[in-house]
């Protein structure tokens, strides 16, 4: 799912899910583009297990979590 939030801001959203690990997997990307060469992104991933009852002991809910803040600035020389 993708979202332009305004000329500057953009948002897309990914999930899945695996059915062999049983997990749910959400992906959040977010640009921020203040002028025409700088970029910043911010981006959040988080895997959930759906089964945590599949192995002893018990799963924990969220498998995996991270945020990554990137900034990029293209330049001429």
């Amino acid at each position: 799912m993708q979202f332009l939030l305004s000329q500057n801001l953009f948002n897309k959203t990914l999930t899945q899910y695996d059915d062999l690990s049983e997990q749910i997997g959400g992906n959040l990307r977010l640009r921020y583009n203040p002028k025409e060469g700088t970029d910043l992104y911010i981006v959040f991933n988080q895997l959930q297990n759906t089964n945590r009852l599949r192995k002893t002991p018990e799963l924990p809910i969220v498998d995996n979590q991270a945020v990554v803040v990137k900034f990029v600035r293209t330049f001429e020389l």
